[in-house]
């Protein structure tokens, strides 16, 4: 529906939901596709170069982004870091397509990843402006709001990472998936994409394994099905036996004399055991 008018977009979403990838496939989509796709990461731009990394400056034939963008499209990504007077700038160009004395025709796609009605409300936006990106909203659940995409991203990364690596790797233990389909990825799709070139590089087997995980990813799954109490998903006895490893450390700090004691097993066995899941006991003294 976006990419089917010219009318301004504001996609909301967490970092690494793919914003950028959801603004380029309204614009591969559209009337404009033969145009310019033009971004701007406002986050990374200094308030004072703002004003002339978008309007250009005319009296030294300097170009801002809305003329390189004419007849395509402007992405202006976090749009809640652009300052105030930025933002007064843009909504008059908006409300007239002139700028420096001639019309302009872009598109502009915004994004945030926040909610700027309520930064409108506490005078922090500029209202005018968001009401006239707001136009078409759209919204990009986190990857924890749609696990039925985990599996098929993790796919299309297997198979990407493969070829450029040069790895030949067919399949992912059941442990492994298990994992990898439900922690709750804070970094969503940029946080799997690092997990997975991360799996292929240390991958020695044709299969991607549960102990080649990084240890910062388990540990976080592990605390989070313990502290949801659901442990319905949990199957496997290797991660119920980890899940315990760990919580007993945090409970007794890293002490392992006392955790093997309270896990009725020897030392020896609990250091092996420690070495396998690669689980760090020092790790947890701070806890």
């Amino acid at each position: 529906m976006a990419a089917k008018t010219d009318s301004n977009v504001l996609i909301i979403g967490e970092s690494g939901t793919g914003k950028e990838l959801t603004a380029q496939a309204i614009h591969n989509d559209s009337l404009r596709k033969k145009g310019s796709f033009v971004t701007i990461h406002c986050s990374a731009i200094p308030n004072e170069m703002m004003e002339m990394e978008l309007f250009g400056d005319e009296k030294n034939y300097q170009m801002g982004k809305i003329e390189l963008a004419e007849n395509g499209t402007l992405f202006l990504d976090e749009i809640e870091y652009m300052s105030f007077e930025c933002q007064s700038k843009l909504f008059e160009f908006l409300n007239s397509k002139v700028l420096h004395q001639r019309k302009i025709d872009v598109r502009i796609i915004a994004s945030t990843q926040i909610d700027l009605l309520h930064r409108v409300n506490q005078q922090l936006f500029k209202g005018e402006l968001y009401y006239k990106l707001n136009v078409l909203h759209i919204v990009i659940p986190p990857l924890r709001q749609r696990r039925d995409d985990i599996m098929p991203l993790v796919s299309y990364y297997l198979n990407k990472y493969c070829k450029i690596l040069k790895k030949e790797i067919t399949g992912i233990e059941k442990e492994c998936s298990e994992v990898l389909v439900n922690y709750n990825w804070l970094g969503n799709i940029r946080e799997l994409e690092s997990t997975m070139e991360h799996l292929i590089n240390i991958s020695k087997t044709k299969i991607l394994l549960f102990n080649d995980l990084p240890s910062d990813i388990v540990t976080s799954y592990m605390t989070q099905k313990y502290t949801s109490g659901d442990t319905k998903q949990i199957k496997s006895p290797e991660i119920v036996e980890y899940s315990e490893i760990v919580r007993l450390l945090k409970q007794e700090h890293g002490h392992m004399k006392t955790v093997a004691q309270l896990l009725d097993m020897p030392l020896s066995t609990l250091y092996r055991k420690c070495n396998k899941y690669n689980i760090e006991p020092k790790q947890y003294k701070a806890w």
